[in-house]
C-alpha cells in the first residue's frame, strides 16, 4: 500500500534530523546501493537491517559524535548508532522509521538499549533490532520484525524536549527515560538508575 506522504506520521519519521542524517549524501548513496533494484519497503528495510549488522562493529568507547553518519564513517558504534543508521537508511528511501529507547529488562540486568521501528502503511510499526541481530547470529533473522518480551520502552525518537529541560535546552537523546541525556556532550543526572526484576507469571 502506498504511503500517505502528506501525513504527519510520514513527514516526522522520514525527515533528516540530528543523529539520523537521512539527507547525508553518503547515507543516501549507501541506502541506494544496499536497496539495489528493490522497491518493496519491507524488503528494503530488511536489506538495511542486514547492512547495519554486516558493516558495523560494536564498541563501548564513548563517542561525542555518535549517530548514523558517525557509524557509517567509522564502522564503530553502540546500539543507539545501530538504530540511528538503520533509521537513516530507511528514511533516505522514504520509509518512515524511528529509534526506540528503553531497557533490555531481563532479570538481573540493568541494560539500557536502543532499537528501531519502521512503518508500513496499512500495517503499522514493525520492530528491528540490528544490535541484537548481530549479537545473536542464530537469531539474526528473528530480530527483524520480531522482538523478545524483555523490553521496557521509555521513549520513541531522539531529539525530544522533556518537560524538565531547561529553557532552550533540547537533548538529542534521552537514555533510560530521565536518567541522563546527551545534549551538550556531557551527561546530566536527573535521578538514579533502576534495576529491573522481570519474573515469569
Amino acid at each position: 500500500m502506498p504511503y500517505n506522504t502528506s501525513s504527519s506520521l510520514y513527514l516526522n519519521n522520514t525527515k533528516d534530523e540530528f543523529r539520523i542524517e537521512s539527507s547525508n549524501p553518503s547515507i543516501i548513496n549507501t541506502a541506494n546501493a544496499a536497496a539495489g533494484a528493490e522497491t518493496n519497503p519491507y524488503n528494503m528495510a530488511r536489506l538495511f537491517y542486514y547492512y547495519v549488522i554486516d558493516h558495523a562493529t560494536y564498541s563501548d568507547a564513548y563517542n561525542p559524535n555518535w549517530g548514523a553518519a558517525s557509524l557509517l564513517t567509522s564502522g564503530l558504534g553502540q546500539c543507539g548508532d545501530y538504530a540511528a543508521l538503520f533509521c537513516a537508511l530507511c528514511r533516505a528511501r522514504g520509509i518512515p522509521a524511528r529509534p526506540v529507547v528503553g531497557y533490555n529488562a531481563s532479570s538481573g540486568t540493568d541494560e539500557t538499549h536502543v532499537w528501531a521501528e519502521f512503518y508500513l502503511e496499512g500495517i503499522g510499526w514493525i520492530p528491528a533490532d540490528p544490535t541484537f541481530g548481530q549479537k545473536s547470529p542464530d537469531r539474526r533473522d528473528y530480530y527483524f520484525s520480531n522482538l523478545d518480551s524483555a523490553r521496557v520502552i521509555l521513549t520513541k525518537g531522539f531529539n525530544l524536549t522533556p518537560n524538565s529541560a531547561l529553557p532552550g535546552e533540547i537533548p538529542d537523546m534521552i537514555q533510560v527515560g530521565a536518567y541522563y541525556w546527551y545534549g551538550s556532550g556531557t551527561g546530566t543526572l536527573i535521578f538514579n538508575n533502576t534495576i529491573w526484576n522481570v519474573t515469569a507469571q
